[in-house]
């Protein structure tokens, strides 16, 4: 039996949208930078990347049998695994020392994703965990004496906080709207005045007119 095939018009359609949507991201264009410990140039192999989303929604009862539910709570509690590239100068043992010292977390880390995809126009995207708790699951990694190419990894398992991208606009916000309202405040008097100035050339030379109040509503006052 003879189907129907898509033809080319449509397979350029779904080309052209497909490439639209931007190039695939890379899984190894990300590295998570640890608070306080930059310097150990940490070689981490895979992490969970985070990414915002709801809990499971809450079924809720209602009466008379009618069934319904509520979108859950942001989920802000993320988990998985970590693997970490050990370097001959135990960079790895080093941060794991320096993660017992400070009580087995860190106050914060930052994630930059998308340093480099082949376009020198790609734009660097940043995230930044809270409270990173590392766990290393199989010691110090296994050491194999015949092997001359396999590297030296650790896993373990990473657990942190995410409040999302724009979990610090809202104390920007109101700076900024301050610093407007201030601005605004200031130059009120000077706006007051070229409105005056330019009522006054329309009314004619005879006319004053006073412009006043000008945050709270405009006052106008003409005299012959």
């Amino acid at each position: 039996m003879k189907g129907n095939l898509p033809s080319y018009s449509y397979l350029k359609k779904e080309y052209e949208t497909a490439k639209s949507l931007g190039s695939p991201a890379l899984a190894c264009n990300a590295v998570l930078v640890p608070k306080g410990h930059e310097h150990l140039r940490l070689l981490i192999q895979n992490f969970p990347r985070p990414m915002v989303t709801n809990n499971d929604p809450a079924d809720v009862d209602y009466a008379g049998g009618l069934q319904a539910h509520r979108t859950g709570t942001p989920k802000t509690n993320f988990e998985g695994s970590l693997t970490v590239i050990e370097t001959e100068k135990g960079a790895m043992a080093k941060f794991a020392q320096a993660m017992v010292d400070a009580g087995g977390e860190l106050e914060s880390c930052r994630v930059l994703f998308n340093l480099s995809d082949g376009a020198t126009n790609s734009g660097t995207i940043e995230y930044v965990i809270y409270d990173v708790a590392f766990t290393f699951s199989d010691g110090g990694g296994e050491i194999d004496a015949s092997s001359r190419s396999q590297i030296l990894t650790v896993s373990g398992s990473i657990r942190y906080m995410y409040f999302g991208e724009n979990a610090n606009l809202g104390s920007t916000g109101t700076n900024a709207f301050n610093t407007i309202n201030s601005s605004l405040n200031s130059g009120s008097s000077n706006i007051g005045n070229a409105i005056g100035n330019a009522l006054s050339s329309l009314l004619g030379a005879s006319s004053s007119v006073g412009v006043s109040g000008f945050g709270g509503g405009i006052a106008t006052t003409f005299g012959g």
